[in-house]
């Protein structure tokens, strides 16, 4: 079988910081197993492998919508490449370490914004940057939240500088949206390379809605034995349709449009064959504004 080389073009200068690359003729540490593997495959081979990835997610409904004024939206498979990004394990302890610091750090500045205010008190923000913001919602200085915790769930968009140090481009706290690919993307490289997992600890991605599942049931009222969690969509037609009905049934919990819920006694109830059903959490994939139109959009 012919040696295959798929990144050999990385290496034409060796002065420039590289993922896989530690020079021009050797590979860095975590990804020489892999790039051995990939390397004793053919273009043929390789090629084989990507479109069966590709296909599974067809076959399994992995795609997001793409909108544009001209064609609308547009359903496409989301993208795949073998070839993995490895983050090792002294790394991802610092990465994972500075991320909980961060997200800390994130509620105590929502909480310090529509409480205490201290931050515009002592200068450090203007106060008038934050409350020019069209995400800015003043009711929720009316509001405390169980615990005290803002956001619940946050997608932090990372990027490696070329300087090797992981830098936050974004923090994505109101309704971030991903996290299903990765889950699913995971799948398809241990069909495709199951060996590789079978060599190498790998930490597991599978987790996360089980991990999910437990941060919604910790904010449900006290002393609610089995709490009663639903996903709230905008329904089929959103770009992230396809993770939300994802959550939902990893979650073992119902998905549900604005239609399916009401209010009865200042309590939310879902609607059932067998009648109202009290809700105890709802985990929104909606924006803000389409949220309640007795306060926010009256449209929505």
């Amino acid at each position: 079988m012919t040696s295959y080389t798929p990144f050999a073009s990385y290496r034409h200068d060796s002065s420039l910081n590289d993922e896989v690359w530690k020079d021009a003729s050797s590979v860095r540490e975590p990804y020489k197993t892999v790039y051995q593997l990939i390397a004793s495959m053919n273009p043929e081979d390789y090629r084989k492998l990507n479109e069966y990835a590709k296909l599974s997610f067809l076959n399994q409904g992995i795609t997001y919508a793409v909108y544009s004024e001209e064609k609308g939206g547009t359903e496409k498979i989301f993208p795949f490449d073998l070839f993995p990004r490895i983050i090792d394990k002294r790394e991802w302890e610092v990465l994972e370490s500075g991320l909980i610091q961060r997200n800390l750090a994130l509620n105590l500045f929502i909480k310090d914004a529509y409480k205490a205010k201290k931050i515009f008190k002592n200068k450090v923000v203007p106060e008038e940057l934050i409350a020019s913001s069209k995400h800015y919602l003043p009711i929720m200085e009316e509001i405390s939240p169980p615990g005290d915790v803002y956001t619940h769930i946050c997608g932090t968009d990372l990027i490696r500088h070329y300087d090797g140090r992981f830098y936050v481009l974004e923090d994505n706290l109101r309704s971030p949206s991903g996290v299903s690919y990765v889950v699913s993307n995971r799948k398809a490289m241990h069909r495709a390379f199951t060996d590789l997992f079978h060599n190498l600890q790998i930490k597991d991605v599978e987790v996360y809605p089980t991990e999910l599942l437990k941060i919604l049931e910790s904010v449900a009222p006290e002393n609610t034995a089995n709490p009663v969690c639903v996903l709230l969509t905008p329904g089929m037609y959103n770009s992230a349709y396809y993770e939300h009905s994802f959550l939902a049934q990893y979650m073992g919990i119902d998905l549900v449009e604005g239609p399916d819920l009401y209010v009865e006694n200042d309590y939310v109830y879902l609607k059932t064959i067998h009648g109202g059903v009290k809700v105890d959490v709802i985990y929104r994939r909606i924006d803000d504004d389409f949220l309640d139109p007795s306060v926010f959009r009256k449209d929505s």
